[in-house]
């Protein structure tokens, strides 16, 4: 009986871990900056979420094949670069996903992005555009990846 319960309490626990995993430890999200002139702003974000919160990956931003940032997505995070203006933009996962936003860019504005894991038991994430409002409602609970 005793040996029974303690298997529960330690898969309970070891759940747990496996759920929601490391999130983000940096500060939490406190303002979007303005851009410099000749800049744009790209934010991403992951909300938290205990299903598939182990996860890691990166987010890949890049101009003509060079990549100008490489984040690290953790449960919680967000990562924020600015950018040229003016130019085509591709921001993408490093999962098995395909998918990927191609932006152009302009002068002093910000963009919103979303990610988020999704599937089964393979690596895939997903990202989107995301409107201000939402984004702004959202955002806030996140933490810079750091």
């Amino acid at each position: 009986m005793y040996l029974n319960k303690s298997f529960t309490v330690l898969t309970i626990f070891i759940m747990a871990i496996i759920f929601t995993g490391c999130g983000a430890r940096g500060a939490y999200f406190n303002k979007f900056e303005q851009p410099a002139d000749g800049n744009a702003s790209i934010y991403v974000y992951r909300p938290a979420m205990f299903f598939r919160g182990g996860m890691r990956y990166n987010i890949i931003i890049s101009d003509d094949n060079n990549n100008i940032t490489e984040g690290l997505m953790s449960n919680g995070a967000y990562i924020y670069t600015q950018v040229p203006a003016n130019r085509e933009i591709e921001i993408k996962t490093d999962t098995t996903s395909v998918g990927s936003i191609l932006i152009d860019t302009e002068n002093q504005k910000t963009y919103c992005m979303k990610s988020y894991p999704v599937g089964g038991f393979i690596s895939r994430a997903t990202i989107m555009q995301v409107d201000m409002e939402t984004c702004k409602k959202e955002i806030v609970n996140t933490q810079l990846h750091e």
